[in-house]
């Protein structure tokens, strides 16, 4: 179960104010969270296992603890997806963008 449900309102509240972030999933919503999270000073990186892009993530062991302060999954994934998966094993907090 994914952790916390942001809303346009309480955005940033629950998310680091700084730091690396993790969004999972490339898609439209993954990019629009990305991009509002980027206007505010964060700097995101993707994982999408099917994007062959330069700015995603293929690889799962590229979660590691440390390497994220946090991460925002797309309403698309899964609770049980190997990302979500590899992210909370690393103890990485997971938000919703939705």
């Amino acid at each position: 179960m994914i952790s916390s449900i942001l809303t346009r309102e309480r955005l940033l509240q629950p998310l680091p104010a700084e730091g690396h972030l993790l969004i999972l999933g490339a898609g439209i919503s993954g990019k629009g969270a990305a991009r509002l999270l980027t206007q505010r000073g964060l700097s995101c990186q993707f994982f999408d296992d099917g994007q062959q892009s330069g700015d995603c993530i293929t690889d799962l062991s590229a979660i590691k603890p440390g390497r994220f302060k946090a991460a925002v999954a797309s309403p698309g994934f899964s609770p049980a997806h190997p990302a979500i998966q590899a992210t909370r094993a690393a103890a990485i907090p997971i938000f919703s963008e939705v």
